[in-house]
């Protein structure tokens, strides 16, 4: 227990610290957009691509997970998400329930899952979780929009083992 305490905070101190630096945005010239570097345009309505690992993603600005089939899916509305060095973490807070995820990777695509806490559950030592980014748009800044899936055996301070799963979807 003393551990996952110490992951908690851990995670805790770096994201509060990571949301409060902030830098300006860049200053580009006109017509070039910030999001991809191109010029912009109307291309047509776009769909997001559908996530294979984890719950199917719900409404913007919430996370959704689930431990173990028997527990009901847990919405957690209150999100963050911050970048540094290629580190990414993603926070949720539901009253006094959080969640932390992080994962190393850029943009789209499926990574290894290190780190996952939902309550009293972990990844268990040595082993990884998936995480699928099906949709994201962030910048250096940590703006924009990242869209997803994750999925993790997990372990509580008991030894009981379940399977976690669940989506995100973070604008900011």
């Amino acid at each position: 227990m003393k551990k996952i305490y110490h992951q908690v905070v851990l995670l805790a101190v770096f994201v509060t610290v990571l949301s409060s630096c902030k830098l300006d945005p860049p200053v580009l010239p006109s017509g070039v957009n910030s999001t991809n570097g191109g010029t912009g345009g109307v291309t047509g309505p776009e769909t997001d691509p559908v996530n294979t690992i984890g719950l199917p993603i719900g409404a913007t600005g919430t996370v959704k997970a689930q431990v173990g089939s028997a527990t009901g899916v847990q919405t957690y509305d209150q999100v963050n998400f911050n970048a540094l060095l290629g580190t990414n973490s993603i926070t949720g807070i539901l009253n006094t329930d959080v969640i932390n995820i992080g994962y190393v990777g850029e943009k789209t695509g499926t990574f290894d899952l290190p780190i996952l806490n939902i309550g009293d559950y972990t990844i268990p030592d040595g082993q990884v979780g998936k995480i699928e980014i099906t949709v994201s748009t962030m910048n250096d800044y940590s703006e924009g929009i990242i869209k997803g899936g994750f999925e993790a055996e997990v372990v509580n301070s008991s030894g009981v083992k379940l399977l976690a799963r669940g989506s995100f979807n973070i604008k900011q």
